[in-house]
């Protein structure tokens, strides 16, 4: 699986697919540093292209909606994607780099962190 960080261009039209439980040192050491201005409503966002094992490419955003400053501690980070696919590349991605925390949440479903209910 490869990733790649979009660093100067603005992701329009993805909508959120869940959240993602991790500190922003474990999400920086896998991705590297975020875009930090320029952001309404968060502090922190990664923009990327996510090329999966079968060749798919999936867009996502990963940002820390509606904070005024920036989260160190584990939290629960927004997840932008076209869809479902896009969310499970970046679970996928950072679970195979121990990103992941606690758990995710899809919708309204918490489930824990390896996708148990």
């Amino acid at each position: 699986m490869e990733i790649e960080i979009i660093e100067s261009r603005f992701i329009a039209g993805t909508s959120l697919q869940g959240t993602i439980c991790a500190t922003y040192d474990d999400l920086a050491f896998c991705l590297g540093d975020p875009r930090t201005e320029g952001l309404d409503n968060s502090t922190a966002e990664w923009n990327m292209q996510i090329r999966t094992d079968d060749g798919d490419y999936h867009t996502v955003t990963l940002y820390d909606w509606g904070q005024y400053t920036t989260p160190t501690k584990a939290h629960h980070w927004s997840v932008g994607a076209f869809d479902m696919d896009g969310f499970n590349a970046l679970f996928d991605f950072l679970d195979r780099n121990g990103a992941l925390g606690f758990d995710v949440t899809l919708g309204n479903n918490r489930l824990d962190h390896r996708g148990g209910e």
